[in-house]
């Protein structure tokens, strides 16, 4: 080997470079990409009530706050999960994506943009998206105030 350290430092920069674009990557998926979202828990999901009060909020950065009622299986789900998320003004949760879940989104309160196949649709209280697997969609906050959405996706047993 003619240049040991040199090789030590292409080294270490290849591999640096890696991690920084798989963290990326993580954070900011491409809109083309299809990818699952965290690993669905393998614990089945029960008939229950879930009350708002009684979840945990998780902030999202600096988006905005989300809460989860229920990720797991169902009978007829090979992953199911269903939350709200309340976004800041100007925010979006992540840039439009798309993914191998089904996904509906209500709006409750405020006033925002849906992105739906490359359309950008205003969203109000009452709008309803539905996202068939693979669409590109997302939801940007253009209020003043805070978007509040629920949502749901599900993949199907195979």
């Amino acid at each position: 080997m003619k240049h040991p350290a040199r090789l030590a430092l292409a080294v270490a920069s290849t591999l640096a470079l890696l991690a920084a674009g798989f963290a990326l990557g993580r954070l900011y998926p491409p809109a083309g990409e299809l990818h699952a979202e965290e690993a669905s828990p393998a614990k089945p999901i029960r008939s229950a009530v879930f009350q708002w009060a009684d979840l945990a909020e998780k902030p999202e950065g600096n988006t905005g706050s989300a809460r989860i009622y229920c990720q797991g299986v169902t009978g007829v789900t090979e992953q199911f999960v269903t939350g709200s998320f309340t976004l800041k003004p100007g925010m979006e949760p992540h840039p439009p994506h798309k993914h191998v879940e089904e996904e509906i989104l209500i709006v409750t309160d405020g006033e925002g943009s849906i992105h739906l196949n490359g359309k950008e649709v205003p969203a109000k209280k009452g709008t309803v998206m539905y996202s068939e697997a693979r669409d590109v969609h997302g939801i940007r906050n253009t209020g003043k105030e805070p978007l509040h959405f629920y949502f749901m996706k599900w993949t199907k047993k195979k």
